[in-house]
């Protein structure tokens, strides 16, 4: 399942996956469109009740 959240300054995709096996994987593409030029940062971060706070960033430069 794939919620969307968006506000004036970001926007949240929600994947949510019943379960994932012990040394599984899981893949999500999202497709986004840039609505401003400019340099934008995305977050990803992965929760489950054995593990916390795992989190990942990068900056993005969207061009004309």
């Amino acid at each position: 399942m794939i919620k969307v959240f968006q506000n004036l300054f970001s926007l949240i995709v929600t994947c949510i996956y019943r379960s994932v096996r012990p040394m599984g994987s899981v893949d999500s593409e999202v497709e986004i469109t840039a609505k401003r030029v400019g340099e934008c940062v995305v977050i990803v971060s992965f929760e489950c009740n054995e593990m916390g706070d795992i989190q990942g960033q990068t900056s993005v430069a969207v061009k004309p």
